[in-house]
C-alpha cells in the first residue's frame, strides 16, 4: 500500500470471474464518491397528506414516499405517525423513484429480496409461531404487524416429540402453518421465527401503516403530486453506518438500493457510476471484459478479475473517503467471515460466496508491518463450500506471515 508495488500474483489473475459479494466493494466506493460530489445521498422517507387534520384525525389521504431506505422499521413509522389517531382516506405508497421494472432474483429467501424505493425490514417479514397448550393451535403472528395477512393453520402444539413445524409462504398476504411444535417450559425458546422476502415491499409498508392507524380506506400505489402537505420525515442511517452494516452483514437489498440511489433511480446509471469510478482510478483498461450487473454481487453476470479488484482496493486508498470505506469492512473472523479459521484483526476483508464462486478481498498487515491490498477469486463447481473458505484463510495466513517479496 505504501508504494503501489504488485508483490505477487498466483494463477490467472487477469481472468474475469464471478466475484459474488466483492461487488459490494465497488458499490461502496461509488456511493462514497457520489456522496462526496452531491452533498450526500438522500434516502429520506417522507410522509405527506392531502386534506386536513383536526383533533389528530386526517380527513384525507396519507402518502408515504420512499427513497431507498431498506432499514425503515415499524418503530420509525410509529414515531413519525404518533401525532395521528386515525385516517379517513387511503394510504398511498410512492415507490416511483426507482425504476425496478424487469428486475428479478433467481434465488429465493430473505437474503434475496428485490430492491425498491420503499420497503421495511430489508424488504422482509417474519412469521412468528409460539406453542400454546397441548393439542391446541399455536399462536401465529407476522412482524412487522399487518392486518392484511392471513394464516391457514393446521399446526398443533405437542408435549415432547419432534418439531415438524413448516411455514409456507403463498404470497405476501397468505401463509400456511402445518406440523407439530413441541411445548417448552420456556415459551421464548419454543417460539419459532421464519423470515421471508416480500414481493411488493411498498404495498406491504402501506398495509403496516394502515394497521398502525386503523385506516378505513384502501392501500394503493400512486406518485405523490404537488400540493401535498408534509407530516413527517424518517431519516436513513448515516451513509458510512449504512455501508458498514451492508458490508459486515452482506445486505444484498441495501447494496442494490444504493446502486439505484447513485443512479438517481436507474440501475443502469448506477452501474455507469461504478464504471466511471473505475476510470477515475485509472482502471478502465485493466480488463476489457469487466462487467458489473448489479450492486450486490448476486448476479452471475458480474465479471471482474482478481487483478482489477486488488488494484481497485489500492487506488481507493487515495480517495478522501477511504477511512470510512476501510472501516466499513469486517475484521477477519467477523461478519460473513465468522466461520473462517483465520481471525487476525489486522485484516479487514469482504467475502463473496455463490454456488460456484468464492472470493475474498481487502486489506491486511503482514509480520513485517507492511499494509497490503489483496484479492482472491475462485470459480469452480462447489466453490462456495467450506473447502474454498479454508483456501481463503490460507491466503491470508500466507500474507500475514510476511513471506511476500
Amino acid at each position: 500500500m505504501e508504494t503501489g508495488t504488485v508483490m505477487t500474483k498466483a494463477g490467472n489473475t487477469d481472468n474475469v470471474l464471478t466475484p459474488g459479494s466483492l461487488v459490494k466493494l465497488f458499490t461502496s466506493g461509488a456511493a462514497f464518491d457520489y456522496a462526496k460530489d452531491n452533498d450526500g445521498i438522500d434516502m429520506t422517507t417522507t410522509i405527506k397528506y392531502s386534506g386536513t387534520i383536526s383533533n389528530n384525525i386526517l380527513k384525507g389521504d396519507l402518502y408515504i414516499v420512499g427513497r431507498g431506505n431498506a432499514l425503515l422499521s415499524i418503530v420509525d413509522l410509529k414515531d413519525a405517525l404518533k401525532g395521528l389517531k386515525a385516517v379517513e382516506g387511503d394510504v398511498v405508497v410512492d415507490d416511483s423513484l426507482f425504476n425496478t421494472r424487469g428486475f428479478k432474483r433467481t434465488r429465493r429467501g430473505p437474503a434475496y429480496a428485490c430492491p425498491s424505493a420503499l420497503g421495511m425490514d430489508l424488504h422482509t417479514a417474519a412469521v412468528v409461531v409460539t406453542p400454546t397448550s397441548h393439542g391446541e393451535a399455536p399462536s401465529v403472528r407476522i412482524e412487522p404487524m399487518n392486518d392484511n395477512v392471513r394464516f391457514a393453520i393446521s399446526a398443533r402444539a405437542i408435549e415432547g416429540g419432534i418439531n415438524t413445524l413448516e411455514i409456507i409462504k403463498i404470497d405476501d398476504n397468505a401463509y400456511k402453518v402445518t406440523g407439530n411444535i413441541p411445548v417448552s417450559v420456556s415459551m421464548t425458546t419454543a417460539t419459532i421465527k421464519k423470515r421471508f422476502a416480500i414481493d411488493d415491499p411498498a404495498i406491504y409498508t402501506g398495509h403496516v401503516i394502515k394497521t398502525i392507524l386503523g385506516v378505513g380506506g384502501n392501500v394503493r400505489r400512486a406518485k405523490a403530486g404537488a400540493g401535498l402537505k408534509e407530516l413527517a420525515k424518517v431519516e436513513a442511517p448515516e451513509l458510512k453506518d449504512l455501508i458498514k452494516d451492508m458490508n459486515v452483514n452482506s445486505l444484498n437489498v441495501v447494496a442494490d438500493n444504493l446502486l439505484f440511489s447513485i443512479g438517481e433511480g436507474s440501475s443502469k446509471k448506477g452501474i455507469e457510476a461504478v464504471k466511471d469510478l473505475f476510470k477515475e482510478l485509472g482502471l478502465s483498461t485493466v480488463d476489457a471484459n469487466v462487467n458489473i450487473a448489479d450492486g450486490s454481487g448476486l448476479s452471475k453476470g458480474n465479471k471482474v478479475s482478481a487483478d482489477l479488484t486488488a488494484r481497485y482496493l489500492y487506488e481507493v486508498s487515495k480517495r478522501p473517503w477511504f477511512d470510512d470505506f476501510k472501516e466499513s469492512l469486517p475484521k477477519a473472523g467477523e461478519g460473513t467471515s465468522e466461520g473462517m479459521d483465520f481471525k487476525d484483526k489486522r485484516f479487514s476483508i469482504k467475502t463473496g460466496v455463490l454456488e460456484d464462486a468464492f472470493a475474498l478481498g481487502g486489506y491486511g498487515t503482514d509480520n513485517r508491518g507492511r499494509d497490503i491490498a489483496f484479492s482472491y477469486i475462485v470459480n469452480v463447481p462447489g466453490a462456495g463450500l467450506a473447502g474454498a473458505e479454508r483456501a481463503g484463510a490460507a491466503v491470508m495466513e500466507h500474507i500475514a506471515g510476511g513471506v511476500l517479496k
